[in-house]
């Protein structure tokens, strides 16, 4: 019985003082943890251009937007704000939306966040960042005509109304700065075995 006791004690001073490893019903994860993921490239030359399969990769001038997002948001924490985390902890909700000035930002810090916390946890993340999945995910299978290849692809279609009276209590309502009579955002996200093949963001305007 005291060593039960014991143990209780000691997990609850381990909560306490921040030193269990994650937290992932609440997308929270340690520094180290975090750190030792890796980056997926955004923009890829191999095995032909495209950002990572991304729609309009062909163009020159959005390939170097792109590269210039993936220089500024070059892993998970750049895409974080730099306080309100738990003591050497990655909170995952708390995304900089300030920083992300532009759609490119936007798609290039939802891939990098996605694919750190799973694709098979899309729904429950978007929603904890404020957005609603309004359909997927559907299910087809692709033919990459280019390689032959069949896989399986997910599509999912995600919202964001905008709403001004939410104010600080929702700061992904800065997405819609800078927009004229801007109503809604969309993303549109496809997986295929766990890796993102595309990803788009738009604004919807009046």
């Amino acid at each position: 019985m005291l060593r039960y006791i014991f143990g209780l004690l000691t997990f609850a001073l381990a909560l306490w003082a921040g030193t269990v490893h994650a937290d992932t019903s609440r997308f929270v994860y340690p520094v180290a943890t975090v750190a030792a993921h890796g980056t997926l490239p955004f923009v890829r030359d191999d095995p032909r251009p495209a950002f990572h399969i991304h729609k309009g990769s062909a163009n020159a001038a959005d390939r170097a937007a792109y590269r210039q997002a993936e220089a500024r948001f070059d892993a998970v924490p750049a895409c974080l704000t730099a306080t309100g985390h738990p003591a050497d902890h990655y909170d995952l909700t708390r995304v900089d939306w300030d920083a992300l000035t532009d759609g490119k930002a936007v798609e290039l810090c939802l891939f990098r966040l996605i694919n750190f916390v799973g694709t098979d946890r899309i729904d429950p993340y978007l929603n904890a960042l404020g957005f609603d999945v309004t359909t997927g995910p559907k299910i087809e299978e692709v033919t990459d005509h280019a390689t032959g290849t069949t896989r399986i692809v997910q599509t999912f279609a995600i919202s964001l109304q905008r709403d001004r009276g939410l104010g600080t209590k929702a700061p992904n309502q800065t997405l819609f700065r800078g927009t004229l009579f801007p109503q809604s955002a969309t993303i549109n996200l496809s997986t295929s075995h766990g890796d993102i093949t595309h990803i788009q963001f738009s604004l919807n305007t009046l």
